[in-house]
């Protein structure tokens, strides 16, 4: 500890050299005069070289031109230096979850498929966030990459434990991973833990699983649970 104090006490006032110019570039960019505002985050940029504040402040001035640009080739401009300010944050602080979300909203936006990798460290670097966790397994799922969910889906099942939708999501997931019986048995628990969410389509999808797992009996068996739940 003696050894290392002087050391943090050294970068910490080194890093207060970004304070007020940060300030600068947040209360400019409120009053939309973003040419004031990005000066005043180079300044901090200039007087800290390894400052995230100012730059997170000068990737959002990006953000806000680019989301009030009138042309597409402005919005393309303006997306390439937040993406660009963004991966300068992530040198010098590889986890910082707004700057990972700033360079995974620029991706999207160009419809980059490196944009699912990023948004991969950003649940990473935020696991108990419940809402990415979904965000992250819908993305994935949807770019057919679903075996890749699993792990996550997990995770929002672990976290949620009896939650319909996230038991919903993970049969979904694991059938579309092709790990039938994984998906049999959430939705099995989903069937037991909310009878409600047992609708026509969950029976259909479980028969439909069991079958090709090559379990015909359990097939018949969700079937014939459907046909007396839903007679007609």
């Amino acid at each position: 500890p003696d050894k290392t104090a002087p050391a943090i006490s050294r970068e910490f006032r080194e890093a207060q050299k970004q304070y007020d110019a940060e300030k600068n570039c947040v209360r400019n960019a409120r009053e939309k005069k973003y040419a004031e505002a990005a000066a005043a985050a180079r300044k901090g940029i200039a007087e800290y070289p390894k400052a995230t504040l100012a730059r997170i402040c000068l990737a959002n001035v990006y953000i806000d031109q680019r989301d009030a640009a009138t042309t597409d080739a402005a919005k393309a401009a303006y997306n390439d230096s937040a993406a660009t300010v963004a991966r300068e944050i992530l040198t010098v602080d590889p986890l910082s979850r707004r700057a990972l979300t700033i360079q995974y909203d620029a991706l999207k936006a160009k419809n980059d498929p490196g944009a699912i990798d990023v948004l991969l460290r950003l649940a990473a670097a935020d696991p108990s966030n419940s809402r990415l966790l979904e965000q992250v397994i819908n993305e994935l799922a949807a770019g057919g990459q679903a075996a890749r969910a699993v792990p996550f889906v997990n995770q929002l099942v672990a976290d949620n434990p009896g939650d319909p939708s996230a038991l919903s999501l993970q049969m979904r997931v694991k059938l579309a991973a092709k790990d039938y019986k994984g998906g049999i048995a959430a939705g099995e628990e989903l069937i037991r833990s909310d009878s409600a969410s047992a609708t026509a389509e969950v029976f259909n999808r479980l028969a439909a699983a069991a079958a090709v797992d090559s379990q015909p009996a359990k097939s018949a068996e969700f079937a014939m649970q459907g046909v007396a739940k839903f007679p007609e």
